[in-house]
């Protein structure tokens, strides 16, 4: 089985679980690559895509009605919730084609201040392919109405993503991410011209 179909295999089990996490993790997978190329991030751009595709697999072991609960999480939900990147880490840490994705998955929420998960890191501790897939990840979040919330205006997303950097995102990531959301019209409709 190659890389792909076993890639797919996991998003089907997400599609199964919640149709919006497997829609997420393709979005995410999606813009994670056209970010680094944006960016010019000399990096691994298939082992990025992997990683962000399959960064919430771990949600697969998060009961449904956490996922997608209307109103705020408990304390003891938003604990089960923050979980699903360790869990991820551990169904994929010993498969062959998905071994390195595994760390990058796993340190995918932490911040750059250190108040992230599952292990405090901070600052370029954090793995770049991680600190990326934080980024889009939020980007994509803010961007897509839930049923908890309706989607952020892009002008509310470019200000959060500078409010926020140096502290929850790379500040030097931060900058490109804003112009890239920018050159990208993320999130805003598009429109066809007439002939």
């Amino acid at each position: 089985m190659s890389v792909m179909n076993e890639m797919r295999v996991f998003l089907r089990f997400l599609d199964t679980k919640d149709s919006y996490t497997r829609e997420h993790s393709e979005r995410v997978g999606r813009y994670a690559i056209e970010f680094a190329e944006f960016a010019n991030l000399h990096i691994d751009i298939e082992l990025l895509h992997t990683s962000a595709m399959l960064h919430d697999v771990g949600k697969l072991f998060v009961p449904l009605d956490i996922i997608t609960k209307a109103s705020r999480l408990t304390a003891e939900e938003f604990q089960q919730m923050q979980g699903h990147s360790r869990q991820g880490w551990g169904m994929l840490q010993q498969n062959k084609f998905f071994h390195q994705a595994a760390d990058i998955i796993k340190y995918h929420h932490e911040r750059w201040d250190g108040g992230g998960y599952p292990g405090r890191l901070r600052g370029e501790d954090i793995p770049l392919m991680s600190r990326i897939i934080h980024l889009v990840d939020a980007v994509d979040v803010m961007l897509t109405p839930r049923t908890y919330k309706k989607p952020y205006p892009i002008e509310w997303v470019v200000s959060e993503l500078h409010r926020c950097s140096g502290t929850q995102f790379d500040p030097n990531l931060s900058p490109l991410i804003v112009d890239w959301v920018g050159a990208r019209g993320v999130g805003l409709p598009r429109t066809t011209k007439a002939a």
